[in-house]
């Protein structure tokens, strides 16, 4: 995964129009790759009778997790601790070491620190596979730059020491202070048990014992904007603080894995100490600052009515969440046989259009790809269970 799309989804996760605030097209307007899969049958296609469409929700023991979850991250006002990072290239057989800290403030505040790490570990032997590497060699060990990313709620500021730069991304006042937890990445800080059921499918790791202090999940995205970033993800935390205490990532291409290994992770009153009251500005003298214009909400009409935004291609249970949060009514058919296995329960049709302006209360009719033996007998690379 791209460290700078990581860390600007991290931190912030609103740089792209976000997934909870209605205005509809701004939901989805990073949905998913229109690819020959994703497009609509021709009116030729013969397609069975629309049926209503039900998901195995998440067993109770991984339910409860959840909402145990979110009732202690949201006691988290502030946090801070360190972190260590080691990235695993499987294409070039390296492995990159940092080291650094982080701070966060709730809602929507976030600092992390990165700088080059080399420490006496004996490097990985093994690749994705768990297979010894070719001719038996171990990684290649490099240590990482030094970086900084921070959110400070109305703008997302990079710092790369190396250039002398300091990027600043401005958020949209639109979409502002809707919180980190929101991001494509929230496990550092905890979201909301429903919305973890709806936005990711998630179960319990082999390493899972609550009782013994620890918590383990594993967790794969519903949602495009998150598949685009990440297609695994493994998370530690103690079962009593529900502090983080490690997390792994596996790239789309499953072509690099990142871990990231917190310690002393706490909720001192350290702002002042440490920053004067505000860690979340950045002055760095000599450096040249790069001011980014904010992207613009789309999806909405001049007199501020939202438009139906193209559904195609997203997976049906966040959809139809949003959607009725937002004061829709969703009906849901189950269609055509799909082509491949990550088609299954995707939209392939939607009514009203694309550009249609919406009311309160309107219907939306959405038409899935089903399961199919085609489909079935093709397993999607590393979703196995």
């Amino acid at each position: 995964m791209n460290r700078r799309r990581f860390f600007l989804f991290c931190l912030a996760g609103t740089l792209s129009p976000c997934l909870l605030a209605l205005q509809p097209a701004s939901l989805f307007a990073q949905g998913a790759p229109r690819t020959a899969q994703a497009r609509q049958p021709t009116a030729r296609a013969r397609r069975p009778v629309g049926q209503p469409l039900r998901v195995k929700p998440p067993t109770p023991e991984v339910r409860k997790i959840l909402q145990d979850w979110e009732y202690a991250s949201g006691k988290f006002k502030k946090l801070q601790g360190e972190h260590h990072r080691w990235e695993y290239d499987f294409v070039f057989n390296l492995e990159r070491r940092t080291k650094g800290n982080f701070w966060f403030e709730s809602p929507d505040k976030g600092r992390m620190d990165i700088e080059p790490w080399t420490d006496t570990k004996k490097p990985r032997t093994r690749g994705k596979n768990g297979k010894p590497l070719p001719g038996g060699k171990p990684f290649k060990v490099q240590p990482g730059k030094e970086e900084q990313w921070v959110s400070n709620g109305k703008e997302i500021i990079m710092v790369d020491a190396a250039k002398k730069t300091i990027e600043v991304f401005p958020i949209p006042k639109e979409i502002q202070g809707q919180g980190i937890t929101e991001s494509p990445l929230p496990f550092l800080f905890g979201m909301k048990a429903k919305k973890a059921e709806v936005r990711y499918d998630l179960s319990a790791g082999p390493h899972n014992n609550p009782a013994g202090g620890r918590i383990h999940l594993i967790a794969f995205p519903r949602l495009a904007k998150d598949a685009q970033n990440w297609s695994r993800a493994e998370v530690m935390l103690d079962a009593k603080t529900f502090y983080p205490q490690a997390i792994k990532l596996i790239d789309p291409a499953g072509t690099t894995e990142s871990v990231y290994q917190f310690s002393g992770v706490r909720q001192p009153g350290f702002f002042a100490k440490q920053f004067g009251g505000n860690p979340f500005v950045i002055k760095r003298a000599g450096f040249k600052r790069i001011v980014h214009q904010a992207p613009k909400a789309r999806g909405v009409a001049p007199n501020g009515q939202p438009k139906m935004p193209r559904l195609i291609g997203q997976h049906w249970k966040t959809t139809k969440a949003i959607l009725e949060k937002a004061g829709y009514q969703v009906k849901l058919k189950q269609g055509a046989p799909a082509p491949q296995q990550k088609d299954v329960y995707r939209i392939y049709r939607q009514s009203p259009q694309p550009g249609t302006p919406l009311k309160k209360g309107m219907s939306i009719v959405l038409t899935l790809y089903n399961k199919s033996t085609r489909a079935a007998a093709k397993p999607a690379a590393g979703r196995t269970r």
